[in-house]
């Protein structure tokens, strides 16, 4: 991007993973191919919203913080921008698994 004289910051963007077939939907709609070691946590709980979920935060989590620790000049960034979709329950998950938040999402409805 900065070779194309592209000068405003920017941040890669998460989307924590919601649900099997939603997942499956968005890389053929992006036409992206997914890591085997992603594929093979998610198979095998594919049926099980709550299990996928919890198992997207993790990858999510994983991400951000590759991203945030890296230098920059071996391709870090100083920030991430979390897509929530309105399902801002994951991304709060994501984010006190990273310890940077304490917040109770009991009552959240996602």
């Amino acid at each position: 991007c900065r070779a194309a004289g592209i000068t405003c910051p920017i941040l890669p963007g998460i989307l924590p993973i919601q649900s099997y077939k939603s997942f499956i939907r968005m890389t053929e709609f992006c036409d992206i191919s997914v890591p085997p070691h992603v594929m093979d946590q998610l198979e095998p709980v594919k049926d099980d919203d709550e299990a996928v979920k919890r198992i997207g935060c993790e990858i999510a989590k994983d991400i951000a913080l590759q991203i945030l620790t890296t230098p920059e000049e071996d391709g870090g960034m100083d920030g991430v921008h979390f897509y929530t979709l309105n399902l801002e329950r994951s991304v709060t998950q994501v984010l006190i698994a990273m310890g940077m938040g304490t917040a109770s999402i009991s009552d959240s409805k996602e």
